[in-house]
């Protein structure tokens, strides 16, 4: 780790840091394993539909229009952020 240029400490030497100012040793800083883990089914991670009720017409629209909304938004956002750092130069009329 390099907290600055002037310093550079190892990591066992800083997990024995934390480990001092915690009251423990480095071997209870060590993240430890759960008995079971909850599995997480494949539709919830991705947010996807499951296949036991697949999204009608109307549904898949709606989300598409939510989702233009948004986009739309953050793109004009964006725009003003960059017209605030360097505005957009126009041409001349001779």
């Amino acid at each position: 780790m390099i907290p600055n240029t002037d310093t550079v400490i190892s990591l066992d030497e800083l997990n024995e840091m934390i480990a001092k100012q915690k009251g423990v040793t480095v071997d209870q800083l060590a993240v430890q394993p759960t008995a079971q883990a909850t599995p997480v089914a494949t539709s919830q991670v991705a947010n996807i539909p499951s296949a036991e009720k697949p999204l009608s017409d109307e549904d898949l629209a709606a989300r598409m229009r939510s989702d233009a909304d948004r986009l739309y938004k953050e793109a004009a956002r964006l725009r003003t952020e960059a017209e605030e750092l360097s505005p957009t130069k126009t041409k001349k009329s001779k």
